[in-house]
């Protein structure tokens, strides 16, 4: 992910995918960066093994897409007491509103498919 330029497509291959790099992904800028399947979601797996797939800090855009992939083993965090968020956390950035198709402010807005 880190080394993924803005317009990039990051294509993964059929297979459970885990552990460093696969888990815990940091998402902290508005870049137009596709992370798809190169077959589809029965094939190509992202096990976050207990942790999150996905942490969106910041100016996440809709440009971020995530096509074609299966999330298994992700979990929430537990702070004071409460479990937070779950195998995606979203904090900052837009939301994307398909029935006005907007931007709203103060909520992210990637997209999966």
């Amino acid at each position: 992910m880190s080394a993924a330029g803005k317009g990039h497509t990051i294509i993964l291959k059929p297979g459970t995918h885990k552990g460093n790099g696969n888990r815990d992904i940091l998402i902290s800028e508005a870049r137009k960066l596709t992370i798809r399947s190169a077959t589809s979601a029965e094939e190509t797996i992202l096990d976050a093994e207990g942790s999150r797939h996905f942490n969106f800090m910041g100016p996440v855009d809709s440009t971020f897409l995530v096509i074609g992939i299966k999330f298994t083993n992700g979990s929430a965090s537990d702070i004071g007491g409460w479990r937070v968020g779950g195998s995606m956390w979203f904090e900052g950035g837009n939301f994307w509103d398909e029935a006005t198709q907007q931007n709203i402010e103060g909520y992210p807005s990637p997209r999966f498919y």
